[in-house]
């Protein structure tokens, strides 16, 4: 069972020098000025991808492999009136591979979440630092952890805001 957000979450949520180490982080920074909490954001989708490890490994193609990755998709906002500019609304998609553990509970029709945790782990039996993602925390039950070697912001989408 994964232990709730409250459990998990750490002071500082972003650990210091974790978004300095996320490919295209600056995309992200650009947008909103700073590294979001995501505080009150949503979850819009995920998708998995196993990566191409079988058929690199039967080819012998190992300069080609593409590590496992899960994909998700959140809207974002700055914590501000939803009438003021500088809310800035966006889709943001992140992208998290090389995946070493992942455990994901309580998706519904809506998903919001309390935060976005960043985190580096020195895991011993991978003999390497990995990024440690949390992110859930409402009522709705939505609770997620993962493990993994890489994050890369994919895209930064602004929304208008509604007047």
């Amino acid at each position: 069972m994964l232990e709730p957000w409250e459990h998990r979450v750490r002071d500082p949520r972003v650990e210091p020098g974790a978004v300095s180490q996320i490919a295209n982080a600056e995309e992200l920074i650009r947008h909103f000025g700073h590294w979001p909490p995501f505080e009150d954001a949503e979850l819009v989708s995920l998708h998995f991808d196993r990566g191409n490890h079988l058929a690199v490994a039967d080819l012998g193609i190992w300069n080609e492999r593409q590590p496992p990755a899960l994909e998700a998709a959140f809207y974002v906002f700055n914590a501000a009136a939803p009438e003021s500019a500088d809310r800035r609304p966006a889709h943001v998609v992140l992208v998290f591979a090389e995946l070493h553990e992942v455990t994901i509970e309580g998706l519904n029709y809506q998903n919001p979440i309390q935060g976005l945790g960043v985190h580096i782990e020195t895991i011993g039996r991978l003999n390497e630092s990995c990024f440690r993602v949390n992110w859930g925390g409402t009522g709705m039950s939505h609770e997620v952890s993962l493990l993994c070697s890489e994050i890369a912001v994919r895209s930064v989408a602004p929304l208008s805001v509604s007047a």
